[in-house]
């Protein structure tokens, strides 16, 4: 049977703090947490401040909305490399990293930084999903966003045209592997973007322990401009 449609499924894993070597044992000493990961399951799918460089700042207090402001350049990037055909996947996933300010009218501003495709040798093959990626996968994905201290964004599409939005599942399977980002960057907000060709919705947990808010911007910058809003 073929899996659901705009769906993402999420299984927890646990690792051991020294298999993560020297970069997770000083954030295990800091911390005091173990380190947990995740392996994702993607079902198959049809003028602020500067930024902010001290990472012991909470962005917990932020008011309820946020903006993301990302390159066109960029964000073409991330739709061609999600589009890619895979040996056996059905889609593609990444990550992307982005430094965090506070714009003039107090929303919490995320500013795309760098795109991360997950390499072919996270994906595993599983029948029963439209995509399954290990891991390390997320395991990479937390290092480039460890240091300099950054927001990570778990990024998938749904392909078509008009905005997208996430499924029941997609909500719940975040909850699930979105606090984990916590544990090595606790003082960062993380998040989930979907993408559909021409336009985008996203969520930012600020805290593990608090319901996300909704991006109710995302604006791309440079040739083609674009500034999408968010469905809540």
């Amino acid at each position: 049977m073929a899996p659901p449609s705009g769906q993402l499924h999420i299984s927890p894993t646990r690792l051991r703090a020294d298999s993560l070597g020297k970069w997770w044992r000083g954030v295990d000493q800091l911390h005091g947490a173990g380190a947990f990961l995740a392996c994702l399951f993607l079902a198959r799918c049809s003028g602020g401040t500067a930024l902010d460089r001290n990472s012991r700042q909470s962005y917990g207090g932020i008011p309820m909305k946020g903006r993301i402001k990302i390159l066109a350049t960029t964000l073409c990037a991330i739709r061609a490399d999600l589009a890619r055909p895979h040996e056996f996947a059905h889609e593609r996933v990444g990550f992307l990293t982005a430094g965090v300010a506070t714009s003039a009218d107090s929303r919490l501003m995320l500013l795309g930084r760098e795109y991360s495709p997950v390499d072919e040798d996270d994906y595993i093959p599983d029948p029963t999903v439209g995509v399954k990626i290990g891991s390390g996968a997320m395991r990479k994905a937390l290092q480039s966003a460890y240091r300099p201290p950054a927001a990570l964004l778990h990024i998938h599409t749904h392909g078509g045209s008009g905005r997208p939005d996430f499924s029941g599942v997609d909500r719940r399977s975040a909850t699930e592997f979105i606090p984990s980002f916590f544990n090595p960057i606790p003082r960062m907000p993380h998040g989930i973007l979907v993408l559909s060709d021409d336009s985008a919705k996203g969520l930012i947990w600020l805290t593990a322990d608090r319901a996300p808010i909704p991006i109710t911007d995302i604006i791309s910058v440079g040739a083609p401009y674009a500034k999408y809003g968010a469905v809540i």
